[in-house]
């Protein structure tokens, strides 16, 4: 079986980080989200990957080249515009329609399922499409199964008044004649070509699409909220590994992963913390739910579920920096003591 990666989409809502790092690049932890979802891919076995990227494509083989050296074939694929995930199926048709199954993933989803499983489970229903249904509290933000059963009798994209809380989660089992449902589609009022009109069009036509429920934690990471909740999730999983230089005279509780060639001096680490390769550390405070990338500089700075990316520096800000989102090779200075949210793209140079 092949894969599909769906990783064309703008990133709007994590813009500016977005305006030069595609969002399906964005670290979960110390890894990049594309890796975390090609390791599930690797342990269900799937090693032939297909990856629909924009214009962005250099990015992601500075990143993953071939794939060999990560154990897969990657197959790079080009979304001219972005048209909506049906056209970005569509651009993968050639890559997979000679097969009798393959998977979709949109590239900016996190799981915690099992693929495996998941694949299992298609197989053994004998059903046309399945997707994954994840059970949330605010289903008018998502598309939407209608069920009898584990059967999905309608689907209807972010509805005003849903008849389900079980949303779908960004992971789908095909087989080719999806292409015939996307040959008949119109542009929706949005200009796009819509992945839920397709299997829509697939229950109308008396196809069994077959809704796969999943208990574990699914996040879509296209916006902040999303990517440090993924965050906070993954960091909690994490075990103690200090590899690189805490002295004495910090203070530590929780979960704390310390990489080598970093050093924190005088500092409080609430954790979970992550602190990269190559990090200086002094006289902070950190934490929980804090990632800080390589080659990062912080003096005198308290942080609080919040990312720092490769590079930056960060010095005398008084106040907390939270729920925050800070590119790579920024710099930020300042001397006020209030709570701060700071979104910032690469390269940024800030005083506050």
């Amino acid at each position: 079986m092949r894969a599909l990666i769906l990783c064309a989409g703008r990133g709007s809502r994590l813009y500016p980080l977005t305006h030069l790092l595609p969002k399906a690049l964005v670290p979960i932890g110390e890894k990049p989200l594309i890796v975390h979802n090609l390791e599930k891919l690797a342990a269900a076995g799937i090693r032939e990957i297909g990856l629909v990227v924009g214009q962005n494509k250099e990015r992601f083989f500075q990143l993953l080249g071939d794939g060999k050296s990560f154990g897969f074939k990657l197959t790079y694929l080009i979304q001219e515009k972005p048209l909506g995930l049906a056209h970005a199926l569509l651009v993968g048709k050639d890559y997979v329609q000679h097969l009798p199954h393959f998977l979709v993933i949109l590239g900016d989803n996190f799981f915690g399922s099992d693929f495996k499983q998941f694949i299992d489970a298609y197989l053994a229903s004998g059903a046309e499409s399945q997707l994954m249904l994840a059970k949330v509290e605010n289903p008018t933000n998502f598309g939407v199964a209608s069920l009898a059963g584990n059967r999905i009798v309608k689907l209807v994209e972010k509805p005003k008044k849903p008849e389900s809380h079980w949303a779908v989660a960004g992971l789908y089992a095909f087989t080719p004649r999806i292409f015939q449902e996307i040959d008949r589609l119109q542009p929706s009022s949005r200009g796009e070509l819509e992945l839920t009109d397709a299997v829509a069009g697939q229950i109308k036509n008396g196809y069994f699409v077959k809704g796969y429920f999943t208990a574990n934690y699914w996040y879509d990471v296209g916006s902040v909220a999303g990517l440090l909740q993924a965050n906070k999730q993954y960091l909690s999983q994490l075990p103690d590994k200090v590899e690189g230089k805490i002295s004495d005279n910090c203070l530590i509780s929780g979960i704390v992963v310390a990489a080598k060639g970093c050093r924190l001096n005088h500092c409080i680490l609430e954790g979970p913390v992550l602190i990269q390769e190559d990090s200086l550390v002094e006289n902070c405070r950190l934490g929980p739910n804090v990632v800080i990338g390589k080659r990062v500089k912080l003096d005198n700075c308290k942080l609080r579920n919040t990312i720092i990316l490769e590079g930056s520096r960060l010095s005398g800000v008084e106040g907390v920096i939270k729920d925050s989102l800070i590119g790579p090779n920024c710099i930020v200075k300042g001397n006020k003591g209030e709570e701060k949210i700071l979104i910032l793209g690469a390269d940024a140079n800030l005083s506050i």
